[in-house]
């Protein structure tokens, strides 16, 4: 199975042959989206890109951060390869800013589908998108902000949505309305207390920055 940036290292897309790779024109897809056709829309690109616009329907799945810890999107990856396997109707259709061509330079999609292939996903359900992101605005299609998740109401569902899972033990006597809090008061203070939970340094960033957001998109709604 890969593994992080070992797994980058070690893709070959010259394995993957022209014939096997699927193509959908913006034109094409705009026409699932109007038939309601079951779509899996997924948007490689990284936060700032999609920030700025996305196509409406469509989910973040970052190839940056598949490449560097594919393992935080575990929860992720397993449903994509359910939904391959429980809905067959359902098309998976894969975008960057380009649809650059298969091969050794090819696109980010190319890089995601191909790690999905080896997840277990058949080829005949994927498809990259012509032209990417970039022709589907040329084209005239709508393209919007993507909607702003709502805040997480549970530690749980905090480390699920942040990849963070495998850190629920160390925090299992701690709750979401007491971290925030504790940031609240000092960033410092969150840091400090993560340690003495026994989190590595790379682990008590990502859960500060975690709550850090959440926090803040509470008192944006409030």
């Amino acid at each position: 199975m890969p593994g992080g940036a070992s797994y980058g290292a070690a893709a070959d897309f010259n394995k993957l042959r022209d014939e096997d790779i699927r193509w959908v024109s913006a034109e094409e897809l705009r026409r699932w989206q109007a038939a309601a056709r079951p779509l899996l829309l997924l948007d490689v690109r990284n936060d700032p890109e999609r920030a700025a616009g996305t196509i409406p329907g469509s989910q973040p799945f970052s190839q940056g951060k598949l490449f560097l810890d594919w393992h935080a999107m575990q929860p992720q990856i397993d449903r994509i390869v359910a939904a391959a396997a429980e809905a067959p109707a359902v098309e998976i259709v894969l975008f960057a800013n380009t649809g650059g061509p298969n091969g050794p330079s090819a696109g980010r999609d190319l890089y995601v589908l191909n790690f999905l292939h080896e997840m277990g996903v058949p080829l005949e359900r994927m498809a990259r998108l012509e032209g990417g992101f970039q022709q589907w605005r040329r084209e005239g299609y709508e393209a919007l902000p993507p909607p702003r998740p709502p805040a997480a109401t549970s530690l749980g569902a905090l480390l699920e949505e942040a990849g963070l899972t495998h850190l629920a033990e160390p925090l299992a006597g701690e709750s979401l309305e007491h971290l925030s809090e504790v940031l609240t008061a000092s960033r410092a203070d969150l840091l400090s207390l993560l340690k003495d939970l026994g989190l590595q340094l790379p682990d008590r960033q990502k859960v500060t920055n975690a709550i850090s957001r959440t926090v803040k998109s509470k008192s944006t709604l409030a």
